[in-house]
């Protein structure tokens, strides 16, 4: 006969267990809440732009790159696009192929204008300019 092992057993009051399902719960609330706000940032930009689906995926792909502010102009962002060997650095590979394939390298979207340097080793992001 083989002795019975018994599973380690944590003693978990039902204040304890309360407490962690009241702990989760919040949690849940607090990310549901959070991803409503965001659905409705969404909805406001819609609005507001006109953008439809193509253009927000670009905007999602420019936005995610990490962009370093300028040093006069506090509106300018610069990033790099190429290290020094030419290589197109990785975090910014879409954002790199999506400028490269616009008419001269730019893009207007949003309330920026997205622009590839004239040789390829920066990324550029500036206020839009609007016709007067």
């Amino acid at each position: 006969m083989h002795p019975q092992v018994q599973p380690e057993e944590k003693d978990v009051t039902k204040e304890e267990a309360r407490m962690r399902l009241e702990e989760a719960t919040l949690v849940r609330e607090f990310v549901m809440r959070a991803l409503d706000d965001r659905v409705a940032n969404l909805r406001s930009v819609l609005e507001v732009t006109g953008m439809q689906g193509e253009d927000l995926e670009r905007m999602r792909v420019l936005e995610a790159v990490n962009w370093r502010q300028g040093k006069t102009r506090k509106d300018f962002r610069w990033a790099f696009a190429r290290d020094k060997q030419g290589q197109v650095n990785g975090d910014v590979e879409e954002a790199v192929r999506l400028l490269e394939a616009a008419p001269g390298g730019k893009l207007d979207i949003g309330e920026y204008t997205y622009a590839l340097s004239a040789d390829g080793t920066f990324l550029h992001r500036f206020p839009r300019r609007r016709a007067k």
